[in-house]
């Protein structure tokens, strides 16, 4: 069994952190625990674009720490966090850019899905991330709340079946199966391609793939 979830954006505590909540994420983590399953993060664990990378990364690493102890925990870092590509926390055999895995008689990749994200891909900072970073600035002045509802609208399109069929033309390797990102915030399957949705925004989205027939199911906790 596999339980996949994303888009935590886990921050440090304070008005801009946005996860829903540490709590029930621990608890989710247990649950999973308790199965014996595959626990995955697909990306945007961490919130880099409106804290400092660093410190985000110590705030957290408690919790973190506590999931890698479990050798069914894998974490994938998303384009909210790349900053910490190549921080030695992530230096681990349990942390990757991308996850494959064998379920239920069927191949499911993990990534997180801003790969394919023109706006989001490049290593460099790019209209997204400083529009984030201005809607966090306008947060904390107390003005312009609204600039940060809408950026959020807008960077997670395009939605559903057209994401779906976007990321297809870039599987190459047909075989690979399934693909299972997160990004979009948007839960939902689309053929074989099934999205964990998020944790902020009061929302607890992670999915689940049944051990026996790669069956996925969606779920909030």
């Amino acid at each position: 069994m596999i339980y996949a979830v994303s888009d935590t954006h886990l921050g440090m505590g304070n008005g801009r952190d946005n996860c829903t909540s540490r709590t029930a994420l621990e608890a989710l983590f247990t649950e999973a625990r308790s199965q014996d399953a595959l626990f995955i993060m697909v990306g945007d664990i961490l919130e880099t674009w409106q804290y400092p990378a660093c410190g985000v990364l110590e705030y957290n690493k408690t919790l973190l720490e506590r999931f890698l102890q479990y050798s069914g925990t894998r974490l994938i870092l998303g384009n909210h966090d790349s900053h910490l590509v190549g921080h030695p926390f992530f230096d681990h055999p349990q942390c990757h850019s991308h996850f494959d895995a064998w379920q239920g008689g069927q191949w499911f990749r993990f990534n997180h899905g801003h790969e394919w994200d023109d706006v989001n891909n490049s290593p460099r900072p790019g209209i997204a991330q400083v529009l984030t970073i201005l809607a966090g600035m306008a947060e904390d002045a107390g003005w312009l709340m609204r600039l940060s509802r809408w950026w959020h609208n807008l960077k997670v399109s395009p939605r559903g079946s057209y994401r779906a069929g976007q990321i297809r033309e870039h599987i190459i390797d047909e075989t690979t199966g399934h693909i299972v990102c997160g990004h979009t915030h948007e839960a939902g399957s689309w053929g074989e391609y099934h999205n964990t949705g998020c944790w902020v925004d009061g929302r607890t989205d992670y999915l689940i793939i049944d051990d026996a027939n790669g069956g996925v199911s969606h779920h909030s906790y």
